[in-house]
């Protein structure tokens, strides 16, 4: 359970409560897993709890022919989590996978991958969809040394009320949108010392073209260390502006034991020429604590990479047994 409380002293509070459980089985119909979660929370803005109802349902059936879930939630369009955040409010939305890994007696082959849908829907409060995304893996193949490949096809939908612009470039205008798009992943042993993953797509893309790529490359420099980078391409077209959106990353990490680890990441991106740095420190005195040291820094490249802000976080769970 959880409760939360904001006073400003000013007269504005904003109050949380809320309860979630998790139950998990392997016995579930004789030898098979199956997981439920289940979240409720209210808040109270200024004593107002009027549609200020969040409510979610997660049901998981993580088995080895079949690996499936689903998840419904309920976002009213006043919950306010002021000490915390939520990403969108007066929206029901389910989503969910049902994908199959069957084992075929193929040389170099361990298991096949299929999923015959894969969806994700957003409505509002009255029932209108504004979001719909459909997912099919028409084939992928986990091989012996635990390779993957795998092509996808995904049907989009989205409804689009306010216009808004793509890298200051062209402006999508009000209007019903829906697309389809083809894609390729390739996943290389995460047990190799390098390992490689691509994904891959060509499709539509807001009434215009997108055509994106993603690689990731990483190297094990020896049990303590590793580093990696990726890039995010997009090619798009739209209204006979053609534009390129270029996303770059790279992470270092130490593991120096199994109670002190640190990990660095950088990443740029052409659209707001920034520069931003993530360290992450965490360690462990002992079980059940924690210690976190976060260091956020962010440079512009327009300004001569001169600082735009940087903060230091450290916090510290002490757990004490009576």
């Amino acid at each position: 359970m959880i409760a939360t409380n904001l006073d400003d002293g000013e007269g504005h509070t904003n109050r949380v409560v809320g309860a979630d459980m998790f139950y998990q089985t392997d016995s579930f119909f004789g030898d098979r897993n199956f997981g439920l979660r289940a979240d409720l929370s209210q808040s109270f803005t200024d004593g107002d709890s009027e549609k200020a109802l969040f409510g979610r349902v997660f049901i998981d059936y993580p088995n080895d022919l079949i690996d499936s879930f689903c998840e419904m939630y309920h976002v009213g369009e006043n919950f306010n989590p002021e000490t915390g955040f939520v990403t969108r409010t007066g929206i029901r939305r389910i989503r969910g996978k049902f994908r199959m890994y069957p084992r075929p007696n193929i040389p170099m082959v361990k298991q096949l991958i299929f999923m015959p849908l894969g969806w994700d829907y957003i409505s509002d409060m009255d029932g209108t969809m504004l979001e719909r995304t459909m997912t099919f893996w028409p084939i992928g193949v986990i091989t012996s040394g635990n390779d993957m490949m795998m092509f996808t096809i995904d049907r989009a939908y989205d409804r689009v009320d306010s216009p808004f612009d793509i890298f200051d470039r062209a402006v999508i205008a009000p209007d019903i949108y829906e697309w389809t798009s083809y894609g390729f992943q390739l996943e290389s042993s995460p047990g190799r010392p390098l390992s490689l993953t691509v994904d891959a797509s060509r499709g539509g893309f807001y009434g215009g073209d997108r055509d994106m790529l993603n690689p990731s490359l990483t190297y094990k420099l020896n049990r303590y260390a590793a580093v990696s980078g990726d890039i995010l391409y997009n090619a798009i077209d739209l209204d006979d502006e053609r534009f390129i959106t270029r996303e770059y990353g790279g992470r270092l990490f130490l593991n120096l034991s199994t109670r002190l680890t640190s990990t660095t990441f950088l990443q740029y991106n052409n659209e707001t020429s920034e520069v931003n740095m993530n360290f992450r420190l965490h360690f462990i005195p002992r079980m059940g604590s924690d210690l976190y040291l976060v260091y956020n820094h962010l440079w512009d490249e327009s300004r001569d990479y001169a600082t735009r802000y940087r903060t230091a976080i450290l916090k510290l769970d002490y757990l004490v047994r009576l």
